[in-house]
Parts: structure tokens; C-alpha cells; sequence
């Protein structure tokens, strides 16, 4: 009876617009969408034909086999606790392909689609974290990165890219008016991607939209029309390169003093305390040093009158506050002392308060903000100081201990659940600067898989992430190439397939793409 009412196709089509939805906006549903696909396959029979698919679908056996190398990978772990829960929240690499390789492949119109779908609920999730930046909603935001109410903020810029990809990607084919609104959305996710501060998600829509020029140019027979695209084709990662060396350079131009002519700075304040001038942290602040002119008696005591917040304690990021007021003071070019914190205005230490280390960060923009901060941390970084809750430097920390872990295991890893201890062990062995909380996997997914399962596992992962591509035609495809740039250039500095939404993104675009077909060769 209930057949009759709703069949299994259409089942499985809800499963897939659950999980279109979903990925941006919901973890709840990620999960109920791939154990909704799963039941339904079981449910609908046909279990033998269904299978007969899969077995000619050779890009499906090997995006299959990659969730096998796991349970492989159980037989030489010893944290069973870890590799059980990995296993299980890896599930989807397994069910979505193995699902959507055996059945018959949805109209070109239904892909449209689920696509579109997937960008409306994209564009949901822009406008409610907008209403959380903009103070809207009682949600407190003390990083703007923390806007983004549904999932990390790295997982969504990459969807939003691949959101601007798709409308890229059908720009061509639809009407005026639809290309009027596909061009709106594009601009509003490129000034949502600027206002979080998200490098990233700049980066992979350069990336992408890079490959996409590149692509293009090859199909273009007009002489100037050609030539336009090639100017395009080069400007697009030019600009890019060019606006960081601006950044880099405008960081490091200094406003006041040279740490060489020591013999011109004051030594005492105006109460008569000696200044301390570490000379040897030369660490920049918007144009300042900051560890110049610093009283820390003073500082300690005129902070406390100020502020109900203690110099020993945290501010509202958690940061060391001391640390904060110390890069606060240096942005707005005033001595670390009494005086100095006199001159603080009511707004100046509630931003302290706040955990902004800038007095200029309302007088840039997002993005150039997050440069500063970057920069700021590699210039911590290379001076010898702790790169712990600096996220990009950091990050050299745990590739370091990543790469030796692998020299240790080449072959064949340290298996599906020791990867975190394997860091542990050699965090201990570099005598890591990274304090205790810090002290985290490898945050790159080629370094992940190749400490996981070694110079197997890694040829394996390589060969599922491009094979499938040349085994469908889908290297012709202009979509699934930006999806792929976007893909690969997330696991440079991410775990992407370490968490439910980077799982999902990737099973839910790359099955979608590689086996339902949109009649398109573009």
C-alpha cells in the first residue's frame, strides 16, 4: 500500500534534497539524510540488479573500497575507543556513493535541483549569520567567525564556494533574469566570504574560478574573446599574490622607532618606573613594536582600576589579556604604562574586554584584518615564541610532528585510532612549545591518511580522489573540476573528511556530480 502512495524513487529523492539542505545547515539532517538513503536502498529490494549497477560502476567500487581501508586499518590500532567512533562517522563515504553508483542516474533537470537547493539553503545560512554579525539575535559573537550558527566556518565558506561554482556553472544556460539573480547571489557570497575573514574560501573561489577560466579558454574560438580570457586567466591569481605582498609590506612599515638606536629611547616613565625594551621580540603591531616602552608594574595596576576583568585572566576569546592590551596599546601608538592605559577610552577597554587586539580593526576590512592577524602570527612564529591559539602557525607545529610520525611509520601507518597518539608521543619527542590544549593532529588531510595508513593508504586516497573522475568523463566537466579544486585546496590546511560536514560535503557533491548527469559537458 504504501508503494502506491510514495514510491522508493521518490523516497530516495527526499534523501537527497534532506541532505542538500542540510549540508549547510544542519548536522541533525546530515545524518538523517545518509541513513535515510541507506534504509531506503535496503527497503526498495532489487537488491540483485541494484548491485549489477554497482559492480560496472568502477568509480563507485573505489570510492567504496576507501571507507574498507578503515576497517583495514583496525587490525594493527590499539585506541579502539577512537578508531570505533571514526569509523562510525565515517560511515557516509561508504553508503552515499555505494547508493548513488547503483541507481539508475536522476534527470539533469532533478540535479538542477538538488543544486539549486543546496544554494537557497546556503543563502539561508548567509543571511541568518549576517543577523548574528549585526547584532539581531541574542547570540554573542566575540569572533566574527563564530557567526556562523550551524557549522565551522571553514566547512561553510567552503560550501558557499562551491554555491558560487554552481551558479558560475548554469550562468550561461538560463535566461536573462535568472542570470540578473546568479550574478546578486554571487556578489552577496563574495561579501559574506570578505566580511568573515575567511582566506580560505577566498582562496578555493580563486582556485576554482581559475580552473574554470583555464577550461574555458580551450573552448573559446574567438581571437579577442580568447584574449580577454587569458588577461582573466592570469589577473584572477596575479591580483591575488599581489594584494598579500601589499599586505605583507604595509604590515611591516614602520611608524616610529629604530630598535638599532637604542640610545634615543627614554628609560623611565613619567612616575619614574624603568621601561623594559625587548629588543630581541621584534614583533609588529599596525606599524608599531610592541614590546617597547612596556611597564608592567604600571600596566598590571592602572588596568585593574579600569577594568572589572583581572590582568591575570581572560579576555572574552580567551586570550591572556595582558597580551591583548599590550597589542591593543601598540596599535594606537601608546606607551604600555599608567599613562598609557589613562588614555583608554571607555570604548577602548570594553574592545580589550572583547579580545580585539587592533585599534584599527574597524577601519579595515574583514579580510585584510584576518591578513594582519596571519601575518602577525608568523612574525610571532619565526621569532621563537609559542604559536599555541594561532591558527595558521600553529598548524607548521602540527605538520612538523606529522611529517617525522611519518617517517617512522612509512609503510603502512599507525592505524584507523592511533593518530592522535602518535602526536601526542611526538609532540613529547620535539619538546613542543605547543601548550597542552594545542597539541592537535595534523590539520592536513594528505598528512592525516598518509600517517593513518602509510605509503599504501595514501596511494589509495590519491588514486580515489582522481580516478573515478577519468573513469566517468567527468575531467571534461567544468563543475566537477571546481568542486575538485575546492576540495584539494581544503585539505591543505584542514582534516576535511575528519568531521560529519566535511564528510557529507564531499560524498554528497562528488556522487552527486560523478553520477548523475546534467547533459551539460561544460
Amino acid at each position: 500500500m504504501l508503494e502506491k502512495i510514495i514510491s522508493h524513487r521518490k523516497l530516495y529523492y527526499a534523501g537527497l534534497f534532506l541532505m542538500a539542505v542540510g549540508l549547510p545547515t544542519s548536522n541533525f539532517l546530515m545524518s538523517v539524510s545518509s541513513i535515510w538513503l541507506g534504509a531506503n536502498w535496503l527497503l526498495e529490494g532489487k537488491w540483485k540488479e541494484k548491485l549489477q549497477r554497482l559492480v560496472k560502476n568502477k568509480a563507485a567500487l573505489v570510492l567504496c573500497s576507501f571507507y574498507l581501508l578503515h576497517i583495514i586499518g583496525l587490525l594493527y590500532t590499539t585506541d579502539f575507543d577512537y578508531a570505533f567512533r571514526d569509523i562510525k562517522i565515517k560511515l557516509p563515504l561508504f553508503v552515499v556513493p555505494f547508493v548513488l553508483g547503483s541507481i539508475t542516474p536522476l534527470s539533469a533537470r532533478t540535479v538542477k535541483q538538488l543544486l539549486f537547493f543546496n544554494v537557497g539553503a546556503t543563502l539561508v545560512g548567509t543571511f541568518m549569520s549576517y543577523a548574528i554579525i549585526w547584532g539581531w539575535t541574542a547570540r554573542e559573537v566575540t569572533d566574527i567567525r563564530d557567526a556562523i550558527p550551524f557549522i565551522s566556518h571553514i566547512r561553510f565558506s567552503l560550501i558557499t564556494a562551491v554555491s558560487i561554482f554552481i551558479l558560475v556553472h548554469y550562468f550561461t544556460r538560463d535566461q536573462l533574469w535568472q542570470k540578473a539573480l546568479y550574478l546578486a547571489v554571487i556578489g552577496w557570497f563574495l561579501v559574506f566570504l570578505y566580511v568573515i575573514k575567511s582566506p580560505t574560501g577566498v582562496a578555493v573561489v580563486v582556485g576554482g574560478l581559475t580552473v574554470y577560466l583555464l577550461y574555458h579558454v580551450f573552448q573559446v574560438r574567438h581571437r579577442v574573446l580568447k584574449l580577454v580570457t587569458l588577461l582573466l586567466l592570469v589577473a584572477v591569481p596575479l591580483s591575488a599574490v599581489l594584494y598579500v605582498r601589499h599586505c605583507i609590506n604595509d604590515y611591516y612599515t614602520l611608524n616610529t622607532i629604530d630598535l638599532n638606536d637604542l640610545e634615543h629611547l627614554e628609560r623611565h616613565t613619567s612616575l619614574g618606573n624603568p621601561y623594559g625594551h625587548y629588543i630581541e621580540e621584534q614583533q609588529i603591531q599596525d606599524g608599531n613594536y610592541v614590546y617597547t616602552y612596556i611597564q608592567w608594574g604600571e600596566l598590571e595596576a592602572a588596568w585593574n582600576k579600569r577594568s572589572t576583568i583581572n590582568y591575570d585572566s581572560l579576555d572574552h576569546r580567551g586570550q591572556r589579556i595582558y597580551g591583548t592590551i599590550v597589542r591593543y596599546m601598540t596599535s594606537k601608538g601608546l606607551r604600555k604604562d599608567d599613562a598609557g592605559v589613562q588614555q583608554l577610552t571607555d570604548e577602548d577597554i570594553k574592545a580589550i574586554e572583547a579580545g580585539e587586539v587592533s585599534a584599527l580593526t574597524d577601519s579595515k576590512s574583514g579580510l585584510r584584518a584576518r591578513m594582519d592577524q596571519i601575518i602577525f602570527e608568523f612574525n610571532h612564529y619565526l621569532n621563537g615564541s609559542n604559536p599555541s591559539g594561532n591558527s595558521v602557525t600553529q598548524k607548521l607545529e602540527f605538520w612538523k610532528a606529522g611529517i617525522a610520525i611519518i617517517a617512522q611509520n612509512f609503510w603502512v601507518g599507525v592505524g584507523t585510532g592511533d593518530v592522535q597518539l602518535a602526536f601526542d608521543e611526538q609532540y613529547e619527542k620535539m619538546n613542543s612549545k605547543l601548550s597542552e590544549g594545542s597539541r592537535k593532529r595534523a590539520h592536513n588531510q594528505y598528512l592525516t591518511f598518509f600517517i593513518t595508513f602509510g605509503t599504501i593508504g595514501i596511494v589509495w586516497f590519491l588514486l580515489n580522489l582522481f580516478y573515478p573522475m577519468f573513469a566517468t568523463g567527468r575531467y571534461a566537466h567544468s563543475l566537477y573540476l571546481m568542486f575538485l579544486m575546492a576540495l584539494l585546496m581544503s585539505f591543505i590546511t584542514e582534516d576535511t573528511l575528519e568531521t560529519q560536514a566535511g564528510i557529507t560535503f564531499y560524498v554528497f557533491y562528488n556522487s552527486l556530480l560523478l553520477f548523475h548527469q546534467d547533459n551539460t559537458s561544460s
